[in-house]
C-alpha cells in the first residue's frame, strides 16, 4: 500500500469539469489534491485514495452539484 501512496504522492490529475466538459485543468499538488477533492464531496480522502489506486480514475460530485472527473497522470 505504501508504494500506491507513494504513487499517487508523486504524480498530478487531469480534473474535467462534467458540468462543462470544455473546462479542465490539473491537480499538481499529489495527496493534497485529492485530500482537497475530497472535501465537501460524496468521497472520503480514504475512499477516494483507494478508488484512484484502483482505477486511476473516478467521478467526485460535490454537495453543490458540480461533477468532476479525476484521472492519474
Amino acid at each position: 500500500m505504501n508504494n500506491e501512496l507513494k504513487r499517487l504522492n508523486c504524480n498530478n490529475y487531469h480534473v474535467c469539469d462534467l458540468n462543462d466538459q470544455d473546462v479542465f485543468w490539473f491537480g499538481c499538488l499529489g495527496l493534497r489534491s485529492l485530500y482537497n477533492y475530497s472535501k465537501d464531496s460524496d468521497h472520503t480522502f480514504k475512499e477516494l485514495c483507494l478508488s484512484m489506486i484502483k482505477d486511476s480514475q473516478v467521478i467526485v460530485n460535490y454537495n453543490d452539484g458540480r461533477r468532476l472527473v479525476l484521472t492519474l497522470i
